[in-house]
């Protein structure tokens, strides 16, 4: 591809760190899976997996055990959960003082900063500046694919072949295993909802070199959204709204033509109404919110259930209420 390098490993894993880690954060907004993935891993994210429904997965690793990369994502999937190849956005508000030490001490060495009063392009600035520090290879990936949505910071992005970490008795037992991993991987990556060229080109990377994508490559491989999960959450918000799918379709595209930091020209586009009577709105529509105790109560549902729970309905329709009662 145009601009893929290859790297060998021994060269990627000397740019991640010199230390070698394993842990993942759960801070109150985001969970951050770094270092080298174990199957520790996919027992600490087991035994807190509602938490992948609401809060933002950030992977910063350069791989590791296939079986568990498997697993988490398979986990995250199930819960629909939301991953990024860095550090997620929302990242730089969670609680840094319950972080492990050596990802206190990786975030502190990437100089990662507070946003402050920065408007929302700054921050996506900073952002990306942070991520082109670090990466995702091999497992990682893996489990970035199973987000149903998916972000690339700045940083690296990279694959290869899976292989075998332990030695075998004969070569049949080689064959038996690498097979198993094989059809394994396969499956996995199809049920991800991911072309076969994904899983052809990793195929078709030596296990010792890391094949690294561009930004836009990585679009022609893998969408940013799963297609089945945006095709589900879409009908969701068109009954949310209450209109047809395709009329949905047409708002969510004249929200588009508004800057990112005007919130009130983005939610009026959605509503179908001018900036205008948006904002003569705004007081009674602010006021159409999902008591904390409900929103606590709902918040580890799946997206799509979230989206439809009676909570949910009741506030939009108390939006929409105070929108087309002026």
């Amino acid at each position: 591809m145009k601009n893929s390098i290859l790297a060998t490993l021994l060269v990627a894993a000397l740019t991640y760190t010199s230390d070698v880690f394993s842990d993942v954060f759960f801070g109150e907004k985001t969970i951050i899976i770094f270092g080298e993935i174990a199957a520790r891993d996919f027992d600490q994210i087991s035994d807190r997996q509602n938490e992948l429904a609401y809060k933002d997965i950030g992977l910063i690793s350069p791989g590791g055990d296939v079986t568990a990369a498997l697993n988490i994502g398979r986990l995250i999937r199930q819960y629909e959960g939301n991953t990024t190849s860095g550090f997620p956005i929302l990242f730089h508000s969670d609680n840094a003082e319950a972080m492990p030490l050596e990802l206190k001490k990786f975030a502190s060495d990437l100089n990662l900063e507070l946003y402050g009063d920065l408007n929302i392009e700054e921050q996506i600035e900073i952002y990306h500046g942070i991520n082109s520090r670090v990466h995702c290879y091999s497992a990682c990936v893996l489990i970035w694919i199973s987000g149903v949505t998916r972000s690339v910071g700045r940083g690296q992005w990279g694959i290869h072949r899976p292989y075998l970490a332990s030695e075998s008795a004969d070569s049949n037992e080689v064959r038996m295993r690498y097979e198993t991993l094989r059809v394994n991987v396969e499956i996995y990556v199809s049920e991800m909802g991911v072309d076969s060229r994904f899983y052809d080109l990793m195929m078709n990377t030596p296990p010792d070199q890391i094949r690294v994508f561009e930004p836009n490559e990585i679009d022609e491989l893998v969408p940013r959204q799963d297609p089945l999960h945006q095709e589900i959450m879409t009908n969701a918000y068109a009954k949310l709204y209450e209109i047809p799918i395709i009329e949905y379709r047409q708002r969510v595209a004249d929200r588009e033509l508004c800057p990112l930091d005007d919130m009130d020209c983005r939610d009026a586009a959605m509503w179908g109404v001018s900036k205008g009577t948006f904002l003569r709105a705004k007081e009674p529509y602010s006021e159409c919110v999902i008591p904390p105790e409900i929103l606590n109560s709902i918040r580890s549902l799946k997206q799509s259930e979230r989206m439809l729970s009676q909570a949910q309905v009741e506030r939009y329709k108390c939006r929409k209420a105070a929108l087309y009662t002026l």
